[in-house]
């Protein structure tokens, strides 16, 4: 029954346009974004989580890219009636030069619970800087508030190589106030024209994700799995289509 839903939300995909990171930036979980050149674009992401019905992560976004700027508003949810967790994210970003792009954005939390009273953090800053010092070389750095207050307590990097036309390397750092630093690596790897792989491997709970893009035209379909040591697999399905 959960692999027939899965695939039947795979199945109302009618364009996506793709983008690098699939792994890193497109599962709505960090603070790094690049804007598609697409002018009007949405997401649709949809995990499974540890096959556990209360813990289903759902969200939809929406980005519009013009010139030199960007704006992106992101809603998501996890739970059921009974206890969720609402985040609304919303960046700007904006391109200073071919090789320098910072974005700047906020997430609100909602945790509502049927037993207590809802709670609401309105304010959860970060700021995310894309560099491009030499061609096949990409990096991005963010530094966000994930407990409240003003200050940042987090931090993440990624650097991307490019190799080839086929071929990119993937190098994550994450500092943590309270939590233990995480090295990730990864792969991303065109097998055929319109299929791309990406393996990630790194130091958290988590230490394996997987996954696989499928593009047809302007379209595609993403489908990732992670494992964690204790509770088992998650798997998710990400669909983005352009408008304009």
């Amino acid at each position: 029954m959960k692999l027939t839903t899965l695939l039947l939300f795979i199945f109302i995909v009618n364009s996506i346009t793709a983008q690098d990171f699939f792994l890193a930036d497109n599962q709505f979980t960090t603070s790094f974004y690049n804007p598609r050149t697409s002018r009007l674009a949405f997401d649709i992401h949809y995990q499974n989580q540890y096959f556990i019905k209360e813990w289903n992560n759902k969200g939809v976004s929406a980005s519009y890219s013009k010139d030199n700027y960007a704006v992106y508003a992101q809603f998501q949810r996890k739970g059921n009636s009974k206890f969720s967790e609402n985040i609304f994210t919303a960046i700007y970003s904006h391109k200073l030069s071919p090789k320098l792009r910072v974005s700047l954005g906020n997430r609100s939390l909602t945790v509502q619970q049927q037993e207590y009273k809802t709670s609401l953090t309105p304010l959860l800053p970060f700021l995310s800087i894309n560099l491009k010092p030499i061609e096949k070389i990409e990096i991005m750095v963010s530094t966000e508030t994930i407990k409240g207050g003003i200050l940042p307590d987090r931090i993440d990097a990624l650097i991307k190589r490019k190799f080839n036309s086929k071929l990119n390397i993937l190098i994550g750092l994450r500092f943590s106030t309270g939590t233990p630093f995480m090295f990730s690596t990864g792969v991303l790897y065109k097998l055929i024209d319109k299929l791309d792989l990406e393996l990630n491997v790194n130091s958290s709970e988590t230490p394996i994700q997987f996954g696989i893009k499928y593009k047809y035209k302007t379209s595609s379909i993403i489908i990732s799995s992670q494992y964690h040591q204790i509770l088992g697999q998650s798997i998710g399905a990400q669909i983005q289509f352009t408008i304009l």
